[in-house]
């Protein structure tokens, strides 16, 4: 074989390399590429759409915990001025403070007063505030000086709330003055509903 033949079987075998890595190439190397490319911008958007739910998921968290402290300071509200008499559990709170305090309840009495906020129930509305019902309670009690003081103490730290009128104090016997008797007069609140408040 002569010098030219092998320049041309090198040179056609140099054109058979290069053709085949071509095919190789656009056959193999192209299609993985673009797939890696596809996976990238798939993974891109995965990672944008997850750090978009961690931020929704965040927000919705303070949404929830505000909502939640609303709720809470709403029932402290609620509890300290309900939107009804709710005698029945002011009754119960007496009753309590006085067990608590060593105070024996003798008689008790009940009067409900009229709006606190004077104006028309058309007024009322205007200025977008409710009226306050007022529950008047007499209490006739005895106990130690110590006892009663604490029950008038623990009444007006007490989460509805009350009002202390007057409190009246008198030995129970003139021979025992540790014992006392007293006469106590008690204010409780609540909110009255427009409607109720136009017919007073």
């Amino acid at each position: 074989m002569n010098h030219s033949t092998r320049r041309f079987f090198s040179l056609l075998l140099s054109i058979l390399l290069i053709f085949g890595a071509g095919v190789v190439y656009v056959g193999f190397v192209q299609p993985l590429y673009d797939e890696i490319i596809l996976l990238r911008a798939e993974l891109a958007q995965k990672e944008a759409t997850l750090a978009s739910r961690k931020d929704l998921s965040k927000k919705i968290s303070d949404i929830l915990g505000q909502y939640g402290s609303e709720n809470k300071a709403v029932a402290q509200m609620t509890a300290a001025l309900p939107e009804s008499p709710d005698i029945a559990t002011v009754l119960a709170q007496l009753q309590g403070v006085s067990l608590d305090s060593g105070v024996v309840v003798n008689d008790i009495g009940l009067s409900e007063q009229a709006n606190v906020l004077a104006g028309t129930a058309a007024q009322t509305r205007r200025a977008n505030v409710l009226p306050l019902g007022v529950l008047n309670f007499s209490l006739s009690i005895s106990g130690p000086y110590d006892a009663i003081i604490k029950m008038v103490t623990s009444l007006e730290q007490s989460v509805r709330i009350m009002d202390i009128k007057s409190l009246a104090m008198a030995p129970e016997k003139e021979d025992q003055a540790a014992a006392m008797k007293a006469e106590l007069k008690v204010s409780a609140y609540y909110q009255k509903s427009l409607d109720t408040a136009g017919k007073k």
